[in-house]
């Protein structure tokens, strides 16, 4: 260990000769760099547990290998980010259950919940976690099916029932989530899990675009695609829909005609495409 230590002085010592001690040299970079030398775990560790600077941490983390000390960064780490990234390198079930279950950050719980291969352990988090995103991650790695019914029916959050009714694929839920939350993103995702083709059409209105451009998307109606594109309510959003445009008739007026100097690069772009598609399968023997 203190041949480690002496050869970290002595290149802290060649940092500061070459760049000198100015404020514009960051003391922060000086420790990156001897971070990347270092090979003793237990000196790596202290880094990656308790220095002040983010990229730093995350140096060591990654050369971090020794899994007690992993583990003793996962749980006692001040630092969130340092204590989910240890989570990631960990191996150790035992450990990664009791972060799971204890941890005081939510998006450490998070990750540490996805790694869980024990599905007791996850239920009963996926029940009774205080934070909708770790009871879904809980969610994910559940094979019951009757329990992940009894999330779908009785979780309060919509997030987490929705990703339930998905994974039986109750269209009756997934369809009532759809109508009636008020957050886009919940009903985007629910678009996209949807099946009836009317009930899908019904959101080509919605007051949201991401939402209807999931509509467009999952319909393949080339009559609804034209509409959307030739929208300038839509946005940006046009030039994502181009993509699936596959009539060169319509490509072509877009490219020609549109107001929106981008849309109409993206249209004479994807042009451009499926006429090199034509040109290879004429080559193609």
């Amino acid at each position: 260990m203190k041949k480690q230590i002496l050869k970290s002085l002595l290149l802290l010592t060649t940092v500061s000769l070459i760049y000198g001690e100015t404020e514009e040299f960051d003391e922060n970079i000086k420790r990156q760099m001897m971070v990347r030398e270092l090979t003793n775990q237990v000196i790596i560790a202290e880094y990656a547990k308790n220095d002040p600077d983010l990229h730093v941490r995350w140096i060591a983390l990654d050369k971090l290998n020794d899994q007690t000390l992993l583990s003793d960064v996962a749980k006692n780490s001040e630092h969130p980010d340092t204590r989910w990234k240890a989570v990631e390198r960990l191996g150790i079930q035992s450990v990664i259950e009791a972060i799971a279950m204890n941890d005081r950050d939510a998006e450490v719980r998070r990750r540490a919940v996805s790694k869980i291969t024990n599905q007791v352990i996850r239920a009963g988090i996926a029940t009774n976690d205080t934070h909708f995103t770790v009871r879904a991650s809980a969610l994910y790695g559940i094979d019951n099916l009757e329990f992940v019914k009894e999330i779908m029916n009785n979780d309060e959050n919509e997030q987490v029932r929705l990703i339930a009714a998905r994974k039986i694929n109750d269209q009756a839920v997934i369809s009532d989530i759809a109508k009636n939350t008020q957050d886009s993103s919940v009903r985007q995702s629910a678009v996209r899990c949807l099946a009836d083709k009317t009930v899908i059409r019904s959101f080509a209105t919605d007051e949201n675009v991401a939402v209807r451009f999931a509509v467009v998307e999952k319909l393949e109606d080339n009559a609804l695609l034209a509409e959307f594109i030739q929208n300038p309510e839509n946005g940006n959003w046009r030039r994502d829909a181009i993509l699936k445009i596959n009539d060169q008739t319509l490509l072509t007026e877009i490219a020609e005609n549109d107001k929106d100097e981008l849309v109409r690069k993206s249209a004479l772009s994807r042009l451009n495409d499926l006429n090199k598609k034509e040109q290879a399968k004429k080559v193609t023997p």
